[in-house]
């Protein structure tokens, strides 16, 4: 879900800065607002896809396969839509399976 949001609000920040700033987007720069978007979106980003990475029991340094040129994206989504792991990992428990209680 935040991938999803953070998606429109990134879109919606850059078409502002397109139509109402009258920012060109043809010249692969980043408006302003975007950038400001992207510059606080960028450490939650990067904690959650860790996190992700986590849940199928794999490490964070995973996420250096986005330095591979378009085969590392590729292969980096793949890990990332596989399901969780039921049991428990090296990192821990995963919160989604984890049984409901009144303390929690």
């Amino acid at each position: 879900m935040f991938f999803l949001i953070a998606a429109i609000i990134g879109t919606s920040l850059a078409l502002i800065d397109r139509f109402a700033l009258n920012y060109e987007i043809l010249t692969f720069k980043k408006g302003l607002l975007e950038m400001i978007f992207s510059l606080f979106i960028a450490f939650p980003f990067l904690s959650l896809t860790v996190r992700r990475l986590h849940d199928t029991n794999r490490s964070g340094w995973w996420l250096l396969l986005h330095l591979i040129p378009i085969l590392g994206s590729i292969i980096l989504l793949i890990l990332l839509m596989q399901k969780s792991k039921k049991r428990i990992n090296r990192y821990g428990m995963i919160t989604k399976f984890q049984k409901k209680t009144i303390d929690n």
